[in-house]
C-alpha cells in the first residue's frame, strides 16, 4: 500500500514538472579556439509559481517521436541566444609577453529556469524566475 502511495506521489510529481527545465553554459577560448565548452540542459521537478520573464521564439526541426529534452539538446546551439540577457558574464584576459600574446575569453550563463512549449516547427522558451 504505501509502496503504491510513493510511486502516486512520484509519477504526479513528473506529469506536473514535465515543462521545467534548467539551463547552464560556459565556454573557454584560448586565442580564439575553444578549449572548454560544457552545456547542459535538465529537468527541473521542483513545482511552484513562477515570474515569467520573456520569451524566445525559436525554429526547430521537431521529430514527433522525440522526447523534449533531446529535442531541446539537438537544438541548443539555437536556443542558446535566448539566454544571453539573463545573468550571463564575459570574463576577458590579455597576457603579452616576449613569445607573443595570449587572450583568455569566458562565457558563463549561470543555471536558468526555463518552460518550453512545441507548436508545430516552432519552440516557445519562457524564461521564469
Amino acid at each position: 500500500m504505501e509502496r503504491n502511495l510513493c510511486i502516486l506521489i512520484l509519477l504526479s510529481a513528473i506529469l506536473n514538472a514535465k515543462g521545467f527545465f534548467w539551463f547552464s553554459y560556459r565556454v573557454i577560448t584560448h586565442n580564439k579556439i575553444i578549449t572548454y565548452e560544457e552545456k547542459n540542459i535538465s529537468p527541473h521537478m521542483i513545482e511552484g509559481n513562477f515570474k515569467k520573464l520573456s520569451t524566445c521564439v525559436v525554429k526547430i526541426n521537431n521529430a514527433k517521436s522525440d522526447s523534449n529534452l533531446h529535442l531541446l539538446n539537438k537544438n541548443f546551439n539555437k536556443i542558446l541566444p535566448c539566454f544571453y540577457p539573463y545573468g550571463s558574464r564575459i570574463l576577458s584576459k590579455t597576457d603579452s609577453f616576449i613569445g607573443g600574446i595570449e587572450d583568455i575569453n569566458e562565457l558563463v550563463i549561470p543555471p536558468t529556469k526555463f518552460t518550453v512549449d512545441f507548436k508545430d516547427q516552432f519552440a516557445n522558451i519562457t524564461i521564469v524566475k
